[in-house]
């Protein structure tokens, strides 16, 4: 039996290591041929990164290890109703739906994975239930397609299935997005360029560029004029943009051991370096709805 952390979160140093800690041993068993049994009874807090990165690694590795892990319902009544929301306790053998959706923090949550562009049609009716204007409505689904397409060609290697994952809600006048991938992250894929290579290869630029927070700053585009790097696609770009153009809302990325983060409200860039690292990225974007409307 495994317990797990009582914050699913990436976002604290403490909360961000328990979870990895929780997850890694989940792994360390199952390779060497045990069953595994989760125990919720700690949960109580879920913060859309940490429990999309949870649900991500563990549906991968119940793809490699079929039918090995188990669970018992959680203790904390909001959790049950998120995971039993999301499909995550079926997913773990628990089929019987004992809860009824009622928490405003749950219920308009949305779930949904896949291994193509095509697969985000599915968030298509989320985005045109809401009053945009078919400009902003076009906009969105084209970042949306974009970012998942940057994770198809540049995440993942040889022949792993490119597959993604992601969180959206609609609620108090404020979209939210959160895509997560598994893959090789944001600065191990950009390492690889030959444009980075050159530009790095003094001793300086080694030492100053060698944080990951560096290269997701420059593959959302906000530090290219330093770097003259083409960044991955457009998708990341253009989801930073939406979020420039008002006066609320945010934009916040995970990959490997680093952090992108900005905020409309003060408009600021704020970075944060952690000591372990994310298998791939997640990308969160917040959008006020009611702003972009047509009056």
């Amino acid at each position: 039996m495994i317990g797990s952390p009582e914050s699913f979160s990436l976002i604290e140093k403490d909360n961000r290591n328990q979870l990895i800690i929780f997850l890694n041993t989940i792994k360390e068993n199952l390779k060497k041929g045990f069953k595994v049994h989760l125990i919720f009874n700690k949960t109580k807090r879920l913060h859309p990164c940490g429990m999309l990165y949870a649900v991500s690694n563990i549906e991968s590795l119940l793809e490699t290890y079929p039918k090995t892990i188990s669970c018992g319902y959680p203790r904390d009544d909001v959790v049950e109703q998120l995971f039993q929301h999301i499909g995550f306790l079926k997913l773990l053998g628990k089929t019987e739906c004992r809860k009824i959706i009622t928490a405003d923090n749950v219920r308009y949550w949305h779930y949904v994975n896949g291994i193509s562009t095509d697969d985000v049609s599915k968030f298509k009716e989320l985005i045109q239930s809401i009053n945009f204007n078919e400009d902003i409505q076009s906009g969105l689904f084209e970042s949306m397609s974009e970012a998942v397409t940057n994770t198809i060609q540049h995440a993942y290697e040889g022949t792993k299935p490119k597959k993604w994952w992601m969180f959206a809600q609609n609620k108090n006048s404020l979209l939210e997005i959160a895509i997560c991938d598994l893959g090789i992250g944001i600065p191990k894929s950009l390492r690889r360029k030959p444009e980075l290579k050159e530009r790095m290869a003094s001793t300086l630029h080694r030492i100053k560029n060698r944080r990951d927070t560096v290269l997701i700053e420059v593959a959302t585009g906000s530090n290219r004029s330093s770097t003259q790097l083409s960044h991955r696609g457009h998708g990341l770009k253009d989801m930073l943009e939406f979020v420039k153009t008002n006066e609320i809302g945010g934009f916040r990325i995970f990959s490997a051991k680093g952090a992108f983060n900005y905020s409309s409200s003060n408009k600021q860039v704020s970075r944060k370096d952690y000591p372990n690292g994310i298998n791939g990225t997640i990308v969160q974007w917040q959008i006020p709805v009611e702003r972009n409307n047509e009056d």
